[in-house]
């Protein structure tokens, strides 16, 4: 258990510095609206980084409870494992698409992609945590036996 909340709190630093990194030099410079590609591996980094996080807090609650959360009837327990990371990725991706949103028409940001920009936001953020599925299958394969 406390190598799962080791990695736990690498993943949230990790995901704290891309934070400061996105909302502070590049938002600065507007970067975002210089380079509007640069979204697109911000946005996979942070599902990458959360489906990892995703990972361990399954696992972690698996080791803390003794519930088999990802061992049910009808699906092998790697595609759960996939599932449940994509969901909780998904989840903050519209949290954070909500927050764009909410910061367009608060007027504190003056442009705002529109719904195919969140669309492929939320794609991104979907393809990392598929990359953070195939990163971890060993893993996943290894809290099976």
């Amino acid at each position: 258990m406390k190598k799962h909340l080791q990695k736990v709190g690498f993943v949230l630093i990790s995901l704290l510095i891309t934070f400061i990194i996105a909302m502070g030099p590049v938002a600065k410079v507007d970067g975002f609206n210089v380079f509007p590609w640069l979204d697109i591996p911000f946005h996979i980094w942070g599902g990458f980084l959360l489906g990892l996080l995703g990972l361990r807090i399954i696992l972690i609650y698996e080791l803390w409870s003794g519930n088999q959360l990802a061992k049910r009837k009808g699906m092998d327990k790697t595609y759960r494992f996939c599932l449940y990371m994509t969901a909780f990725v998904f989840f903050f991706g519209l949290v954070w698409e909500a927050w764009e949103f909410y910061m367009y028409i608060s007027h504190r940001w003056s442009d705002w992609g529109g719904l195919m920009d969140t669309c492929k936001d939320l794609f991104d953020d979907i393809v990392g945590a598929v990359f953070a599925f195939m990163y971890s299958s060993k893993i996943i394969n290894r809290s099976n036996e």
